[in-house]
């Protein structure tokens, strides 16, 4: 199959995440993008109807210059910021602001690594305007902890968002092998290591088919922490 062709459930919902990170760039709003999207561009094929974006402003500001720079943004009776366009079903754009005592408990996106994806790195994705995503080395943290929250739920909509988030922790952490990456915890400050360490120890112990995955991208000391 042409790689255009494949990539085509993904076009519309890649044009929004363009138009914010071109919108947020002229602002000189540093962000980076989370969630099942960043997961899609490192590997994953799971379509989102929304995006979610770590911005380093305040999310209101943000949302106002999403709605001066292009008149796809528009609000919603509800105060949410969507993209439209033609006969899509328009794209929930969620604004979110990380730091040291947010409420969310995020990283920083004015201190924390980003990983631009390029043209070269997903054709037919990505075109001219770089993708900045929070490191996968972290992000992978960030799916951990959403994780870890519903994971022991048993209502059914929250047991269908933990395994979609297991299949994207598996793809970031695939990607992480084959980039020689280690999960980065000194590079999510806002949640101490201990308390990361047991996500990782509560995956470990629930979901075996992610322990070599995890024995590829932690220090042999993580490892040994969190598998006795």
């Amino acid at each position: 199959m042409d790689p255009v062709q494949e990539d085509e459930p993904f076009r519309f919902i890649d044009a929004a995440a363009k138009e914010t990170t071109v919108a947020l760039t002229r602002a000189n709003i540093r962000h980076g993008f989370i969630g099942g999207y960043a997961t899609s561009l490192i590997g994953g094929s799971r379509m989102t109807e929304d995006i979610d974006v770590i911005v380093d402003s305040d999310p209101s500001e943000a949302r106002n210059k999403l709605l001066q720079a292009n008149a796809r943004f528009a609000m919603t009776p509800s105060s949410k910021v969507v993209f439209s366009g033609g006969d899509h079903q328009p794209i929930t754009v969620e604004l979110l602001r990380g730091g040291e005592g947010r409420q969310l408990k995020l990283p920083d996106a004015n201190a924390v690594s980003l990983r631009s994806i390029t043209a070269n790195d997903l054709p037919g994705r990505v075109e001219e305007t770089p993708i900045p995503i929070i490191a996968p080395s972290v992000l992978v943290l960030i799916k951990l902890k959403r994780w870890a929250f519903i994971a022991d739920s048993t209502r059914p909509a929250s047991t269908r968002k933990a395994v979609r988030d297991v299949k994207d922790i598996q793809v970031i952490l695939t990607w992480l092998v084959n980039d020689g990456g280690l999960i980065d915890f000194e590079g999510y400050p806002e949640k101490p290591k201990h308390e990361l360490l047991a996500l990782v120890r509560k995956l470990y112990q629930i979901h075996t088919t992610t322990r070599p995955l995890l024995a590829a991208t932690l220090s042999a000391e993580d490892l040994a922490l969190i598998s006795n």
